[in-house]
Formats: C-alpha cells, structure tokens, sequence
C-alpha cells in the first residue's frame, strides 16, 4: 500500500470496514521528551463506536440514482497499519453503523459515500466485459499492448451500452 500512496501520482483506496474494526488517535505530544522513539499512534478506539462520541452531521447524497440524507460521523485516524491517516466515514442508516475509510483525506464525505456506492456499476461493467468483450483472456508480457487492450474492451463495452439503451428506449 505504501508504494501506491508514496508515488508523485497516488492511487487511492474507498473501501468498507469491518465493523469491529479498530483505528488510532494522534498521539499526545508529551509534555517533557521521553527516551526512545516518540509514539506514532495515540489511543486505540473502536470505529464505529466513534458514531456515538462524535458530533454527527447530516449530508445529501448522490446513492444509486436518487437524492438521500445520511447521519454522517467523519474522522481522520490511522488504520490498519498504513503508513498515512485516512478519512474514516461512518454512516447508520436505520440502526446500521457502516465505516467507509479512503485514503485520500481531501474528499469530502459525500464524495467518499458515491464512490463506494458506484462500485457496483464498477463490479458488473468488469463482469460484463470479463464474460462477453474477453478482458480476461488477454496474456503478454509487457504492460503497453495490455492498456491498449483494455482501452479498446472498455471503448467496445461503451458502444455496447450506448447501442443497448438507444434500441431498448426507442421500441
């Protein structure tokens, strides 16, 4: 993980937690220096107990294909032994907490609540092209003719869709 969020280009993650998953506060800054090395992780929390510590804020989001409001609770804390702090967003709708972490902590939590939701899109689209456009029968040995294949699959699926919903709409 350390070499994708260390490059001049960074690849970021949105992912969903466990729900007994655990994250830590910066560490206090002690008054008078201690020996050793000074702490990189402060006080161990549970994530989703933090929805019941701190102030929830209320949001609309973009979630497959209509306008919804969410309890929100957002937090940057360190998790799951990565090298940065990550933008920790706990959702409840009803009595379902569920966390969302990414690792790119400049994105508000609406955004990080519809990228999480748009992976299922994501997830059929591969599918899709996986089983009909052959995305996962291509092998060779370099990575340029392998982009330019799944440039040429994505494009192909692409005018599929188009083709599809322009014939589907107009009988």
């Amino acid at each position: 993980m350390g070499l994708l969020l260390g490059r001049e280009n960074p690849i970021h993650v949105v992912t969903k937690l466990k729900t007994n998953a655990v994250g830590f506060l910066d560490p206090e800054k002690p008054e008078k220096k201690k020996c050793g090395r000074p702490r990189k992780k402060g006080q161990k929390v549970k994530i989703i107990n933090v929805f019941k510590t701190e102030s929830i804020e209320s949001i609309s989001v973009h979630l497959y294909g209509e306008i919804r409001n969410i309890d929100v609770v957002v937090k940057d804390l360190w998790v799951l032994d990565l090298n940065c702090k990550v933008r920790v967003v706990i959702t409840k709708i009803g009595s379902k907490a569920t966390a969302v972490i990414s690792t790119d902590v400049t994105l508000t939590p609406s955004e990080v609540i519809e990228i999480y939701g748009a992976r299922f899109s994501i997830e059929v689209a591969i599918k899709d092209m996986k089983q009909y456009l052959g995305l996962g029968d291509y092998q060779h040995h370099s990575l340029l003719p392998t982009f330019r294949f799944l440039h040429l699959v994505a494009v192909a699926y692409s005018v599929g869709k188009i083709t599809l919903f322009k014939y589907s709409s107009s009988s």
